[in-house]
């Protein structure tokens, strides 16, 4: 899987903290707000980005992405409902 034609295999996982474990909640979801940030994709499309540079399977990387999306509707909400 390519994201972009100009990044290399070796990038491959270069955003995990520690390589030899899964990453956490708290680091997939700092990745994807950073993503967000940097307007390089919608949300719908980051799936392949947490797979390729947090170096995740494609389903797990499907599921880290959605429950992104869902806490960040609640945050929204919170926000909405309590100013």
């Amino acid at each position: 899987m390519k994201v972009h034609v100009d990044l290399p295999e070796e990038d491959r996982g270069c955003m995990r903290r520690h390589p030899d474990k899964e990453p956490d909640w708290k680091e997939v979801f700092a990745f994807l707000e950073y993503l967000r940030t940097t307007g390089k994709t919608n949300m719908f499309g980051a799936t392949k980005y947490v797979e390729f540079y947090l170096d995740v399977p494609k389903d797990k990387a499907q599921e880290l992405t959605k429950e992104w999306m869902f806490k960040g509707k609640q945050k929204a909400l919170m926000e909405v409902l309590h100013g």
